[in-house]
């Protein structure tokens, strides 16, 4: 998750006006229950770090963000190594989808109850 060099701005301002870090996420319409405390917690220091850089909140110039990266080109010495890399590699994959997959039914399921929270039966 990035934020951009305002939102950072506003954070510092209102955070140096005493405004505590969570209700500063939240007056941006940001739910601080899916940050956490301890995103929230880095972000305030990573902010505030950044306020005392020279060039403050612009990306510094060596920062790789953005820039095309070489690939990882695996090289095999074997068939049967090059099998069992992509059957390892297939392995993970699945993983991350099943993940994904069970996090889109939490974040279905918390906007679910959240939106249901102040109704009436």
């Amino acid at each position: 998750m990035t934020f951009t060099e305002d939102f950072k701005k506003e954070f510092l301002f209102d955070y140096r006006n005493g405004i505590g870090p969570t209700q500063i996420i939240r007056n941006h319409g940001i739910d601080p229950v899916i940050l956490g405390k301890h995103r929230i917690d880095c972000l305030t220091k990573r902010i505030k770090a950044q306020s005392a850089r020279p060039e403050g909140f612009a990306r510094k110039e060596n920062s790789s963000k953005g820039k095309l990266r070489k690939k990882y080109k695996p090289t095999f010495q074997s068939k049967e190594e090059e099998a069992a890399y992509y059957k390892s590699y297939s392995e993970l994959l699945e993983q991350e989808l099943d993940f994904a997959k069970k996090m889109r039914a939490l974040e279905e399921e918390y906007s679910q109850s959240a939106s249901g929270a102040g109704k009436r039966k």
